[in-house]
């Protein structure tokens, strides 16, 4: 059978704010992918897909498929120098 621990939800009922202000800019942010379904690996989300009864096309994230991106120093130093010109306006 089908291991439903597997799905771990909407992406939305995942993350936690906690500090409420800072809630629109999520949702202008991340806009529709807020609805979308995170499962543990490729094998849940493609299972989801073949039985899962699905009542609308959703956007499965698979947790083992996701890689971390980084950020060159010289990226933040410039976005840091930009930000704070801009906050001397």
């Amino acid at each position: 059978g089908f291991d439903r621990s597997l799905v771990k939800g909407a992406l939305a009922k995942l993350i936690k704010i906690t500090d409420e202000k800072n809630a629109t800019a999520l949702e202008v942010i991340a806009g529709g992918k807020l609805y979308q379904i995170v499962v543990e690996d490729a094998i849940t989300a493609k299972a989801l897909l073949n039985r899962g009864k699905l009542k609308k096309r959703v956007t499965i994230i698979p947790l083992d498929k996701i890689r971390a991106r980084h950020t060159s120093n010289s990226a933040i130093k410039a976005a840091k120098s930009i930000a704070q010109s801009s906050n001397a306006k």
